[in-house]
């Protein structure tokens, strides 16, 4: 079969797996059987693509032949991406919410079929009435094959001294990472401000990896909004404190290398999200073997777990509707932990300092990393075109 698929390439949760996908998709099909179309200007370069040869040229972007169009993109404006010279169009997002908007049920069943990365996110489609054979689950990955997965570096790195890396004058006591691409309500970054003063350790330092491609104004205004004020560091690192808390905002890496040597500098990974389509960073941390501490709601319920997280309670007094001021405007609900909660549960997880971890925390890591294993990308493609060639076989094509 052939297939097409049309994806961003971006520096987005949406880009870096639509890089994943590719280069699963161009290691299982022939060069003439599989072709991509960008949304948007790609920012990833093209040293991310195993093969950029497949990119289809904005002026011809239909395949010879009979194919299959893969769409990756949200549901609110995918319509226009729906080939009409394809056998089928199939759809594929993620979900941050547990309702689907008007807009978004209308374009779904314009489609041949559809999936999600979860099962949670298959049952909002399904309430939405897309069932009959043409629903799917297609789990997301992390970046790196598992044959490629470091040592647990919870337990085999040493964790570097942060004055080497911030100054003398800063506390060298708990260190967690967090990721924002940029600071969202949704994703609990505000909460995370907010109760890390109040933390019962006298010191803690919270990286949090960036978006470069957000201003630093952005960043720097949120942080001044809860209190945080610059500090200047002998390596030009961005640090902000308010009372003993600092926060840091990390620098991309551009190697692996350069990225294991940032998680040895962490004790814990937290994820207070009120909703989330997959979250890679989280899943990715836990496929490293670092203690993570995270909610377990929405789409990561698919595999964080008290096997293998210290997960925040949510419970349904929680649960509120999803409202932003940008994105999310009341349509569908997400759980909002308590800030008590969050820093029980962050503080039970920074105790588990690298030599000092009971063995429940141990085998936590241990779980973490054997639950995210037997998912990469090279996986998911090949799911994804298993899960294609079957509906080829059996779905009617719709009307366009």
């Amino acid at each position: 079969m052939k297939i097409k698929f049309t994806a961003p390439f971006n520096r987005t949760g949406y880009g870096i797996a639509s890089v994943g996908y590719a280069n699963g998709l161009s290691e299982l099909l022939a060069k003439d059987s599989f072709k991509y179309q960008v949304i948007g200007e790609p920012e990833i370069g093209n040293s991310e693509l195993t093969d950029n040869t497949n990119l289809l040229d904005a002026m011809n972007i239909n395949l010879e032949g009979e194919y299959t169009n893969i769409i990756f993109w949200h549901f609110h404006d995918m319509e226009r991406y729906i080939d009409p010279n394809a056998r089928h169009n199939i759809g594929i997002s993620t979900f941050e919410t547990n309702q689907l908007t008007t807009e978004e049920i209308k374009t779904i069943h314009k489609l041949d079929a559809v999936g999600s990365a979860t099962i949670w996110g298959a049952s909002i489609l399904e309430s939405s009435g897309f069932i009959g054979g043409r629903l799917f689950v297609v789990p997301h990955a992390f970046k790196v094959h598992p044959s490629d997965i470091v040592p647990n570096l919870m337990y085999h790195n040493p964790v570097p001294k942060w004055q080497e890396l911030l100054g003398p004058e800063i506390p060298n006591e708990v260190h967690v990472f967090s990721n924002c691409g940029k600071f969202e309500k949704r994703k609990g970054h505000f909460l995370l401000l907010d109760i890390l003063p109040r933390l019962s350790k006298e010191t803690l330092t919270v990286g949090f990896w960036h978006n470069p491609f957000i201003v630093d104004g952005y960043h720097f205004s949120a942080l001044h909004s809860k209190g945080y004020e610059p500090i200047p560091t002998p390596t030009g690192l961005k640090l902000f404190r308010n009372e003993d808390a600092y926060v840091v905002l990390m620098p991309p890496t551009k190697t692996r290398a350069e990225l294991h040597a940032a998680l040895g500098t962490a004790h814990t990974y937290i994820s207070p999200s009120f909703g989330e389509g997959w979250d890679l960073p989280l899943f990715e941390m836990m496929s490293y073997g670092m203690h993570t501490c995270a909610t377990s709601c929405s789409a990561h319920s698919f595999y964080v777990s008290e096997k293998s997280s210290v997960v925040i309670p949510t419970s349904e007094e929680d649960l509120v509707p999803a409202r932003d001021g940008i994105f999310f405007n009341g349509t569908g609900s997400w759980y909002v932990p308590k800030e008590e909660a969050v820093i029980e549960s962050l503080e039970e997880c920074i105790k588990q300092f690298p030599g000092k971890a009971t063995s429940k925390y141990k085998a936590l890591c241990d779980n973490a990393r054997k639950s995210t294993s037997i998912l990469s990308w090279y996986s998911s493609a090949e799911h994804l075109i298993r899960t294609a060639e079957k509906l080829c076989q059996t779905a009617t094509r719709k009307s366009l």
